[in-house]
């Protein structure tokens, strides 16, 4: 995959600049970009983790994002 890719694929990411943690940083071959996704993926990974720990993945992933 190119970096091209990856941000026409990500370009709703509002977040600007893209900084990643120094924990993050250079941990890609995507540069800051890529080493920027990898951080959010870790911490949505942790959030579903911590979810699943306590019961309440079932229920936080039911429900819905956006009024009806």
């Amino acid at each position: 995959m190119r970096m091209d890719d990856l941000k026409s694929k990500n370009a709703h990411i509002p977040h600007r600049p893209i900084t990643p943690h120094r924990k993050f940083a250079g941990k890609t071959r995507f540069g800051p970009y890529g080493d920027f996704l990898l951080e959010l993926d870790t911490y949505v990974g942790d959030v579903m983790q911590a979810l699943k720990k306590t019961g309440q993945l079932d229920k936080w992933m039911n429900h819905p994002i956006v009024p009806t």
